[in-house]
């Protein structure tokens, strides 16, 4: 996909970001220049090969007309997830490789049922905090809140998919 300057995005790693411009640069003395998006985040800038498969690192912000798709995904019943901790671990990181907000909802939705059932463990909790985060960025972007209210949002989807 190809992005213009002013476009809103979401970089797999690093969140919302806004792109600011194209840079022929090489940040290397041993690679040759070439063009990259500058994405300016809220408190840094990340720079994204123009040339290379940028659908695996970046995406566009999710528009707000889909977000009622996503509410539903939030109050769906939540999947089950593996008793085993490492196997768990690779299956989340595996749903969240792709970068998507609906994996996002996925994961939240999942590990909130997990937690509420039993204690989540160290990185359960890191990757749902993270995760959790991270969607609530893109959705008050998108629903032109603010992240409180997106964050209180989220959390009354969950609320009422685990009261179906």
């Amino acid at each position: 996909m190809s992005y213009q300057v002013n476009d809103r995005v979401v970089h797999i790693h690093h969140g919302v970001g806004r792109v600011v411009g194209l840079v022929n640069n090489s940040f290397t003395k041993k690679t040759e220049a070439q063009l990259y998006y500058e994405i300016a985040l809220d408190q840094s800038t990340v720079w994204v090969p123009v040339k290379t498969d940028t659908h695996q690192e970046l995406r566009a912000l999710t528009p707000k007309r889909d977000l009622e798709r996503y509410r539903a995904v939030l109050r769906s019943r939540p999947a089950s997830l593996s008793t085993d901790h490492r196997q768990r671990r690779l299956d989340v990181l595996q749903q969240l490789k792709d970068g998507s907000f609906e994996s996002l909802c996925m994961v939240v939705r999942d590990l909130t049922a997990r937690g509420r059932a039993k204690p989540l463990n160290e990185l359960d909790s890191l990757t749902l905090r993270q995760t959790h985060n991270n969607l609530a960025r893109e959705w008050s972007v998108a629903d032109g809140i603010t992240i409180t209210e997106a964050v209180k949002h989220i959390e009354s989807l969950l609320l009422e998919g685990q009261l179906q």
